[in-house]
Formats: structure tokens, sequence, C-alpha cells
């Protein structure tokens, strides 16, 4: 025997419940070709003529280093050998393993597949990992849970980050990786809608304020009054808000069951009525007598019950208001009401 007792190990990457299997073979020879050119096949070639010329002068070159006696190749940029003969490796022996890791949160023992682990070995289970992210978007949240940059920071406040491409590169079941980047989009729209937010609060506030003044500031009475059922209308009727907060929204994304994007808010309402239904809006859109019964539906359907819902709500506005401001009103907001099918007509102006 050559080089006898060089050892051969193989194994699986582990699966969703830690199960690895690994085999272990005993090579009997093992001179070993270093630094070879690697041998060109034909396999990528799309011309069959050219294919196999190439697959010939590989299989020539293999048989010549074979004749100089040796027995298999080192794979350049890896530990990996090829033989050339299949009876140079015995198997010794293959096991089935399960390996668990201990979870620095919970303590608990959990399969690889179900959970993180961070740079620095930090491993962090999957129901831990999403309490977390939770956690993380709870108002007042103090520091150390995410990085300026909105990544997750590790729950063992190491420093290192848990990025949502890591947590894909390590959970592996279906189940868990759909949980995991749910809550993790989650949190980086948390993130960025707290950045964001309180700016565009001031700077409608202002915009607000500054409105107000200019209508105060108005001599002619029914100029005046005309600008307030304006703002109001505006604000109030044109614009979808939640209806805790006042926050406006304009997004949908086909469930008619909403919930607030304000973290000091949250409130869950109807996207067909606009009611506050508490904590969850899906026992009232079932049986809401503006909508169809059903949970989902197309942005055309949304978009068009509130142009109707919209119009109904300026035509009653223009009924109870006297006939100079209305017809004031009328002018300054004349694109608006074309855009809700409105002419002086239907206000019997």
């Amino acid at each position: 025997l050559e080089a006898a007792g060089a050892q051969v190990a193989a194994g699986t990457d582990g699966g969703a419940d830690g199960t690895v299997d690994i085999t272990v073979g005993v090579a009997l020879r093992c001179n070993v070709l270093m630094d070879a050119p690697p041998f060109k096949s034909g396999e990528e070639c799309t011309n069959g003529k050219q294919r196999t010329r190439r697959n010939r002068a590989a299989n020539k070159l293999v048989r010549e280093w074979q004749d100089a006696g040796y027995d298999c190749v080192a794979v350049q940029g890896s530990d990996e050998l090829v033989y050339w003969h299949a009876e140079c490796v015995q198997v010794a022996f293959s096991a089935r393993v399960k390996v668990q890791c201990e979870c620095g949160v919970c303590m608990g023992l959990h399969p690889r597949g179900r959970g993180v682990t961070c740079g620095q070995g930090h491993f962090v289970c999957v129901d831990c990992l999403l309490d977390y992210m939770r956690a993380a978007q709870a108002p007042d949240v103090p520091k150390g849970y995410v990085t300026d940059a909105g990544e997750l920071m590790c729950p063992l406040k190491c420093g290192q980050d848990i990025t949502l491409a890591l947590m894909f590169g390590q959970v592996r079941a279906d189940g868990d990786k759909g949980r995991v980047s749910a809550q993790m989009v989650s949190l980086y729209n948390h993130f960025h809608e707290m950045k964001v937010l309180p700016a565009a609060v001031d700077a409608e506030k202002r915009r607000l304020i500054a409105h107000f003044e200019r209508i105060q500031q108005l001599k002619d009475r029914v100029e005046r009054e005309a600008e307030g059922h304006r703002m109001h209308l505006i604000e109030d009727v044109l614009t979808l808000k939640c209806p805790r907060c006042g926050l406006a929204f304009t997004d949908f994304s086909g469930c008619f069951a909403l919930s607030c994007h304000s973290a000091n808010c949250r409130a869950a309402f109807c996207a067909w009525c606009l009611t506050d239904c508490g904590g969850d809006a899906h026992s009232h859109v079932a049986t809401c007598v503006q909508g169809n019964r059903a949970f989902y539906g197309n942005f055309i359907d949304f978009e068009e019950h509130h142009r109707r819902r919209k119009r109904k709500k300026v035509i009653d506005v223009f009924s109870v208001i006297e006939r100079d401001v209305a017809r004031k009103l009328f002018e300054l907001m004349v694109r608006e009401l074309q855009d809700l099918g409105i002419l002086a007509t239907d206000l019997r102006l």
C-alpha cells in the first residue's frame, strides 16, 4: 500500500432539523498531483464537435498523469482531492448526527437551521429573534437594538449586525424564513418611518398653521369663510387619515383591514368606512355595510369607493353653506371638484 492511512471525510450540510450525514473513508493510495492546470472538458461547449475534441483532450491528459503514477489531483483553491480510481478509497463508517445550538437568550437547545449565529458566534433561535425584532419596534425603545443604518444588532450586545442576508443564509425552514423576513421588513419600514415621519409631521403642522393665519388675515367675510371650508374639505374629506391619530395614508396593499403606520398609534381600522376597530379590523371588514364582505380587493375598487364617498361628503358640505360662500368655494376648488366629477350644476350654484 502506498501512503496508507491517509484519511478522507465528507459530509452534507445540516438541514432545518440540524441533521448532518458524515462519511469517513481511508485512502489506500494517495499520490497527489499538485498545482496542475484545470482539465478543461467540453461540457460547457454548445458545439458538438468542439465538445468532443475537448473531452478527448481532457481524458488523454488524465491518462498521462495516471500512467505517471498519480492517484488523485488536488482541486485548485480548496482542500478537496479528486480520485481517479474508486478502489483507492475505502469507506470506514457513515453516521448521521443531529447538531443543536444553545440560544444565548432563552438558553434552550435548537437545531442550527432554526436560528442565526452572529459574527461573534452568538446563536439566537428564531422565536427569540422574532421577539427581539418586535421589541425593537416598541415606542421609546432604548439604543442597542438597531444601528444608525437600520440593521438589527445582536441581542447579546456584542456589536455585530444581524442582516436579512445573514438570516436567509442560516435559517433553513421555509416557514421560519417567511416569519423572519416579514418581521425584518416590518422593522426596516418602522426604522425609516421613525427617521422621516417626525420631520414630515412638523412640516405639515407648519403648513397648516401658516394657512390658518393667512385665512385669518383675509378681510372679506365671504372669502374668509370659503377658505375655511376649503381647508376643512381638503384636510378632513379629501385626505384619507387614520381615524385615531389623524396620520394621512395613501398606500393600499390589497387588504381592507388596515393598520396605522405610526408607532405611537398602531390603530386597526377598516379601509371601507375608516372606522377605528381597536387592535384588529378583520371582523369588522367582514360585515362592513360599505364593503363587499371580502378582506382583499384591488386598488381600483378601493379608489372608486373613496371617490364616491368623497363626492357625497363634498356635495353635503356645499348644500348647507351660504350661496355666495359656496360660489367662492367652487372657484377655489375647481380642480379638486373636477377630479371628483362635480360640476356647478351638481351643487345648484
